[in-house]
């Protein structure tokens, strides 16, 4: 993964300039593999997001996770994070919180 974003305009002028460098110039070229719009799309832009995100999801659903989204306010918000002040992930971080929370508590009769 790249340190900073690609800059897709940059890249485009130069795919433009080498483009433009084959046509002036065939004999370049060689005898190379002929690359079509969608064959470039491809190697460049690689598995769509929408379908790495849907992958993703249905890899964790196979092991047993399920999304939950809740509101927080600033305060719950503060308190999770200083929950994941030593890199815990925020499953980690709220399923430390509860386990805590109903191991102290004491049974009801």
């Amino acid at each position: 993964m790249p340190d900073k974003p690609l800059d897709l305009p940059r890249i485009r002028r130069a795919l433009a300039e080498l483009d433009r460098i084959a046509a002036a110039h065939p004999e370049l070229c060689g005898d190379g593999p002929a690359w079509t719009a969608d064959d470039v799309r491809e190697i460049v832009m690689g598995t769509p997001n929408a379908e790495r995100q849907r992958a993703y999801r249905q890899r964790k659903a196979s092991r047993g996770y399920k999304r939950v989204a809740f509101d927080a306010s600033p305060e719950t918000l503060a308190a999770l994070d200083a929950l994941r002040a030593d890199g815990k992930t925020i499953d980690e971080a709220i399923k430390q919180a509860l386990t805590s929370a109903t191991t102290r508590q004491e049974p009801h009769p």
